[in-house]
C-alpha cells in the first residue's frame, strides 16, 4: 500500500506530499509468518522519503517502539497508547507536517 500510495502522489503536480499511515500494531499478513520479513517489507516508507514523499506512522500499540522506528525511521512516527489518544496525536502530527 505504501508503494502504491507513493506512486500515486508522485503523479500529482509538484507540491507537498505526505502519507500518514495509521495502524493498530506490527505488520502482519495471513500468509506470511516471518515478522522480520513483514517489517522489512513495510520499510517502503524510507524509499518514499527519498522520492520526496513524507511518510509518517501513527501506531496504536504501547509496544511499538520495538519495530516502528525500523519501519519509519527516527522522528517519523508517533505511538498512541490507546485509540482515545488518536485525535490529539493526529492534530500534533498535522501541525508538524504543516510547518514544513
Amino acid at each position: 500500500a505504501l508503494r502504491h500510495a507513493t506512486r500515486c502522489l508522485l503523479a500529482e503536480p509538484v507540491g507537498p506530499r505526505a502519507i500518514v499511515l495509521i495502524t493498530d500494531g506490527a505488520p502482519s499478513d495471513i500468509d506470511v509468518f516471518d515478522a522480520r520479513y513483514l517489517t522489512e517489507d513495510a520499510r517502503a516508507a524510507r524509499p518514499a522519503r527519498r522520492l520526496g514523499v513524507q511518510c509518517h506512522g501513527l501506531v496504536v500499540d504501547p509496544g511499538a517502539d520495538a519495530y516502528v522506528r525500523r519501519i519509519f525511521g527516527w522522528r517519523n512516527y508517533r505511538v498512541a497508547e490507546t485509540a482515545a489518544q488518536l485525535p490529539r496525536q493526529l492534530g500534533e502530527l498535522y501541525d508538524r507536517l504543516a510547518a514544513r
